[in-house]
Formats: C-alpha cells, structure tokens, sequence
C-alpha cells in the first residue's frame, strides 16, 4: 500500500489530492480529504469530526504531522478550485441536521448541495460518520471511491438513536429503513480504498488491503 507521511506529502512538486487519516487505536483510523494546489498555494485538510466542527485547516498543523495519505491518482484536478470552495462552506455552515455515528451508516449516492447543504434520498442517510462524509465530497464531483452497494449490512447503533428519530419526526417506516440498510463503512475502509485496482472500488477488493493496513498501523 502507497501510505506516504505528512511531510512527503507536502514535498509533492505538483497539485494533488489524496485520503488523509489517523489511526487511534484498535480499528479506529479518522479520515478526510487533503490537498496541496500549486496555482493557489493551499495546503489543506478537511474532515468531518462533528456535525458543529468540520475542520478545514492547513496541513502545516501539527497534529497532521500524525497523519497518513494515500493519493488519488486518478483525480480530476480541475475540479478542485471548486471543491476547495464548497469544503469552505460546508465547514463554516456546520451540519446541523446530521447525527455522528460510528458504524451504523446508511449511504445511497447522498451529495453536497451548492450550498453547503448535505442532500440525501433518505433522512437516515444523515446518520454519518467520517468515512461516508469523505465518500459523499467526493461523490459531489462524481467521484465514486467505493462502491457502496458492496459493503456488508449491519450496525451497533442501539435504541440510543430512537429519541433523535423521534425529535427529527422519523416515521417507523424510515427508522426501519436504517435499521435494515446501515452499512459498516469505516474510516480504514476509505484510507485503503484508493489503493484498490478498480474505481469504484468493492468491499471484496478493499477489505483485504483495509485489513492489512489496520495490521501496519497496531504494529506501529
């Protein structure tokens, strides 16, 4: 696998985009987005941590300095003025109406609006966590890193989500569809994925490489 450090990412000569994440332990690795453009001088992460902080920071800090980066090499890079400009606004407009969850995660093409907003089929796909906030940017731009519909069912979400459900008026039929539809989409799946051959990437092709990258990462 292709993981290079901060500092070698940023020694890059030319505009490029990679998966950014940091392992914390056990199978826990927070991913985003990062990027260094040459024509605009921006050296940037942006990652989803929770709904009210969404990062959008230079990668000169130093707690990226613990970060890995695996490029993606097949990157439309003219897009990126304006992607940079949406994770500008998606990070001052915060995600009120979304809820942070670990694992359970329901994802179904959901996209960024012009506006910042986070435009879903269903109101449970705003059940998220770091891995489908980095799926959904890039898919925005019609990027599809993984291909989702792949990805196993399942989810540890609990009865703790029923009141958020009933604050937000979800109906039993939508909490049924979460329950029946949550995916186990995690961060080291995403920081794996751009390492896959094929674009969008499977669970079958991506869980080998996921699982070699958690080994590195306990191994230290």
């Amino acid at each position: 696998m292709a993981l290079i450090n901060r500092d070698t990412f940023l020694k890059n000569a030319s505009t490029e985009v990679a998966v950014c994440g940091r392992y914390y332990g056990g199978d826990t690795v927070h991913v985003g987005l990062a990027w260094i453009d040459k024509d605009t001088n921006q050296e940037i992460a942006f990652h989803f941590q929770h709904p009210t902080h969404i990062p959008f920071d230079s990668l000169k800090g130093e707690e990226y300095s613990q970060y890995s980066f695996n490029k993606l090499i097949d990157f439309d890079l003219s897009i990126l003025p304006s992607m940079s400009a949406l994770c500008e606004l998606i990070s001052q407009n915060k995600l009120d109406s979304v809820i942070f969850n670990r694992n359970g995660v329901v994802y179904d093409g959901g996209k960024f609006t012009s506006t910042g907003d986070y435009s879903t089929k269903h109101i449970s796909e705003r059940i998220m966590n770091c891995a489908v906030f980095t799926i959904a940017l890039l898919n925005t731009y019609d990027y599809q890193l993984i291909k989702w519909d792949s990805w196993p069912s399942g989810h540890d979400a609990g009865p703790y989500l029923d009141p958020w459900f009933s604050a937000h008026e979800i109906s039993g039929e939508i909490r049924e569809h979460y329950y029946k539809t949550s995916k186990l989409i995690r961060g080291f799946h995403v920081l794996a994925a751009p390492s896959a051959k094929s674009r969008p990437a499977t669970f079958e092709e991506v869980s080998p490489i996921a699982n070699e990258l958690l080994t590195a990462f306990k191994a230290g």
